[in-house]
Order: structure tokens, then C-alpha cells, then sequence
């Protein structure tokens, strides 16, 4: 007789709740790998365009209405260039044309909001113009300032100005302030043209074909020789306004 066959079942597995795999080294990894990309993203996520305008709109500052040259003129004041002067004396007592480049550039700057006209000799201006039209004190203050100066001082600073005024024209840019210091040094030593003819003259037949720098260059040297003496004036014709005669731009204005 066979043995008999058992009836008991074998063990049920129940799947309703398997076992969750372990993380592993790498996923974790990986997750935080996408979570700092993530994260990056919404740093560098650009910002929202009304704020950026808002910005913008603090960045811009106001335009600056352009002024007529008279009226620069007439604002032109002591205060500023007095503490330069000052200041300068003291610290630079040694060494002035430090202190009267910082002068030129602060008178400069005044005429920032002044354009270069069309009257490049003033021609349509009154006799003196610009710097007998500004105030009594302040021309006091110019030539107080330049007969503190030696001879030989104004001669270097003369034709500093000279050649700024060049330079600055060759930028298209206005120089109101340099043909004021240029016409106050004429008036005060009328010889300095004379003292600078070899750096002067090449500068005047650099400019002779374009006359917007030559004019008002020829204008600044007219100025010296009306206060000098007649055989100054020949002198100052001969090497300045005559090899500028065969330029038809510019001999009909000489």
C-alpha cells in the first residue's frame, strides 16, 4: 500500500505589500544632483521685466537743458575757481601750473551746456566779447590770478591753452573756457605770441585747411596782437595769418 499524499497547502506570499527597494548610494546622489540644478534655475531665472524698467528708470538722470552763451556768461562766478586757487598755492606753491590746469578744466566745464556756434570770430558780438561782457568781479579775478604769476609761467600756461583749445576742437567739442583764459593772457602780457611763434605757427598750418579749428585759433592769436605794439603785430602776420592766405576758407575771415 502507498503511502498517502499530504493535503497541506504550501505558504502564500502576500504581494499586497511588497518590500520597497533601499536607495542606493547613486540615487541619492542623483536626486540631489537635480535638485541643486533645479534650485539654480529659479536663481538665475531672469527678473520680472517691471523691475528691471524700474531700474532703469532710477539709472536715467534728467537732461540738462542746453543754455545760450550769454547766458553762461553771466552765471560764471569766483567761488569755485577761488578755492582751486587757494587750495593750489598752498599745496603746489612750487609748481603753479598744477593748480591753473585744474582752473582751466573747472572754467571749461562751465560751458559743458554750451554749444559751438556758427559765429566761430564772434564777429556779430560786441567789441571784447566774451570777456568784457562778464562780471567786473570776476574779470578782476582772472587778472588778479594771472599777474600773480611770472612771465615765464604765463608764456607755459599760454601755450597750454593754445594747444588745448586745438585739441578740443579736433573732438568736436566747444572750448569757451580756453578762448576766455587766452583772450584775459593777451590783455595782461600782450607779447606771447611772440614768446611761443615756434610752437604756435606749425599748429596754425596743421588746422589751415579746416576752418572750424583754424578760426577760432586765428581769433585767440588776433586777440595778442591787438594789444601789442606795431612791429609785434608785423611779426606776429608774418609767421601766423600769412602762409594761412592761399586757404580760401580762411583767408576771406583773416
Amino acid at each position: 500500500s502507498g503511502s498517502k499524499k499530504s493535503t497541506a497547502q504550501p505558504p502564500m506570499i502576500d504581494l499586497k505589500d511588497p518590500l520597497s527597494a533601499t536607495p542606493t548610494v547613486f540615487e541619492g546622489f542623483h536626486r540631489k544632483s537635480n535638485e541643486g540644478q533645479s534650485s539654480k534655475k529659479i536663481e538665475n531665472s531672469p527678473k520680472p521685466e517691471h523691475q528691471a524698467n524700474k531700474k532703469n528708470k532710477q539709472n536715467k538722470k534728467p537732461k540738462q537743458e542746453k543754455v545760450t552763451l550769454e547766458e553762461a556768461l553771466k552765471q560764471l562766478t569766483t567761488t569755485e575757481l577761488s578755492e582751486i586757487v587757494t587750495d593750489g598755492r598752498a599745496k603746489f606753491g612750487s609748481e603753479p601750473m598744477i593748480w591753473l590746469r585744474q582752473v582751466a578744466g573747472c572754467l571749461q566745464q562751465h560751458f559743458n551746456l554750451v554749444e559751438e556756434g556758427e559765429d566761430l570770430l564772434f564777429e556779430k558780438k560786441t567789441s571784447g566779447f566774451p570777456l568784457l561782457t562778464v562780471d567786473q568781479k570776476f574779470q578782476q579775478f582772472l587778472r588778479n590770478t594771472l599777474s600773480g604769476l611770472k612771465p615765464e609761467i604765463r608764456q607755459v600756461f599760454f601755450s597750454h591753452c593754445v594747444s588745448q583749445l586745438l585739441a578740443q576742437l579736433r573732438k568736436g567739442l566747444q572750448v569757451y573756457g580756453w578762448r576766455l583764459l587766452v583772450q584775459a593772457l593777451s590783455r595782461l602780457q600782450p607779447d606771447l605770441v611772440i614768446s611761443n611763434l615756434d610752437s604756435i605757427s606749425p599748429l596754425v598750418r596743421l588746422c589751415a585747411n579746416q576752418p572750424r579749428h583754424c578760426l577760432p585759433l586765428l581769433w585767440c592769436l588776433e586777440h595778442v596782437s591787438v594789444y601789442s605794439v606795431a612791429s609785434q603785430n608785423l611779426t606776429v602776420w608774418g609767421h601766423i595769418y600769412l602762409p594761412v592766405l592761399c586757404d580760401r576758407n580762411v583767408a576771406t575771415k583773416v
